[in-house]
């Protein structure tokens, strides 16, 4: 039982980080389609056209992710599957003893990889629901003219850039000299 728990709140914490990613994920892209968007809005399109087309983007990108990690998923059990089996069997040739795995397969229940893939899908409308109501609701000159934010965008990564490689040379640096000094 407690095992279980483990695992599920394992799960749990792996689900919503999954969700907080594809949360970014679409607001990148919503980001990127802003002209787009604005495009759109221009020639007609209602606030909730414009929702219902990024739930659609986000729908279509659960629907292929979803299909992709279920059939991902039973490969990787099996080859985790296989490797702790071969694991248990030299440890257990090296400690003089014998096991053989007989009997030992992996069972692919239809209600695991219906849930697998509703736990995906779901996940993904989720995330996907915020950035396309952000999507819907900016006006549309903003999205039109999207040169100012643009502009701040790109000047934002260089700053990061280095600060961070300044970081990654003081950790090396460290790890260099605490080395040298053993």
């Amino acid at each position: 039982e407690t095992q279980r728990t483990m695992f599920l709140m394992f799960g749990l914490v792996a689900l919503i980080l999954s969700i907080v990613l594809i949360w970014n994920i679409f607001n990148i892209i919503r980001e990127e389609q802003e002209y787009e968007t604005g495009m759109i809005q221009a020639i007609g399109a209602s606030r909730s056209e414009t929702f219902r087309l990024f739930l659609t983007q986000g729908l279509i990108m659960g629907l292929l992710g979803s299909g992709i990690g279920t059939i991902a998923s039973y490969f990787i059990s099996f080859i985790i599957f296989s490797v702790t089996i071969n694991s248990i069997q030299s440890i257990a040739q090296s400690s003089g003893g014998s096991f053989s795995p007989s009997g030992f397969q992996i069972v692919l229940l239809p209600t695991t990889l219906i849930m697998t893939f509703i736990v995906g899908l779901g996940s993904c409308l989720i995330g996907s629901i915020y950035p396309s109501y952000k999507a819907s609701r900016k006006p549309l000159i903003e999205c039109l003219n999207p040169i100012e934010e643009k502009s701040e965008r790109e000047k934002k990564p260089y700053k990061k850039r280095i600060v961070y490689a300044l970081l990654g040379i003081f950790f090396i640096y460290l790890g260099v000299n605490s080395t040298l000094s053993t």
